[in-house]
């Protein structure tokens, strides 16, 4: 994409005073400037981005892993269609050059090389984007059916017995339930079939294989972030 990026450009410089019936000039410098942005201001690191932080003023903690806010989500969420919709949008400029009533020529003959790379470009970006985004999508559905059945471990996980000895049985009658009906980690309601715990120092109610699999990965509450380790149990 680098390269197809900067034979774009050069194709650009070379065409750029050269009008043709679709713009495709303005559309190479809006792309250029959406490349910039991302790897400059928009760069990620530990910390966030710059515009993260500015713009939606908050920061990740590296040490603790949290899902970003609502307006983090929204923001990344919104640049990201906006640079997907400029790739179609692109596409849309090639295939229109040469049936849209204009003074100037169409643009695969007036600037052939930016025509095609300009074509070629916003094609793989914007197959890649969605091969990306599927595959991304596709891929955190397994790897939560793979927590919620205890298949996956990281260093970061619980010791053996934190369950046990952090949590308590819920029965079905509890009040707590009516308050707490769903499980935050499967999003499935509780029920007989399935047993539910309740997490001693926070309230929180699970079902039992969910928060299993999920102490194989983290070692707080998956609401609260309440560290679930006593220091009996915690690893030398």
């Amino acid at each position: 994409m680098l390269a197809i990026l900067v034979w774009m450009m050069v194709e650009y410089s070379k065409y750029r005073k050269d009008h043709c019936d679709v713009p495709l000039q303005t559309w190479c410098l809006v792309m250029a400037c959406i490349v910039m942005f991302n790897a400059t201001l928009n760069r990620p690191g530990r910390n966030g981005s710059l515009m993260v932080r500015v713009f939606c003023m908050w920061a990740p903690d590296p040490q603790i892993p949290r899902q970003p806010p609502l307006r983090v989500r929204l923001y990344n969420g919104a640049v990201a269609l906006f640079i997907f919709l400029w790739n179609i949008f692109g596409l849309c400029l090639v295939f229109a050059s040469g049936s849209v009533s204009s003074q100037y020529p169409p643009c695969i003959r007036q600037a052939p090389g930016l025509y095609h790379s300009v074509k070629v470009y916003a094609a793989l970006n914007s197959t890649f984007t969605v091969f990306f985004y599927v595959n991304m999508v596709g891929f955190s559905r397994l790897l939560g059916v793979m927590m919620r059945r205890g298949m996956l471990h990281t260093h970061r996980a619980a010791p053996k017995g934190t369950l046990e000895q952090n949590t308590e049985v819920v029965s079905e009658k509890d009040p707590s339930i009516a308050n707490q009906s769903t499980c935050s980690i499967c999003l499935e309601d509780h029920d007989s079939k399935r047993e539910v715990l309740k997490i001693k120092g926070c309230g929180h109610l699970f079902h039992k294989s969910c928060l299993q699999g999920w102490l194989n990965v983290n070692r707080n509450c998956p609401i609260c972030r309440h560290d679930l380790v006593d220091t009996a149990f915690a690893p030398v």
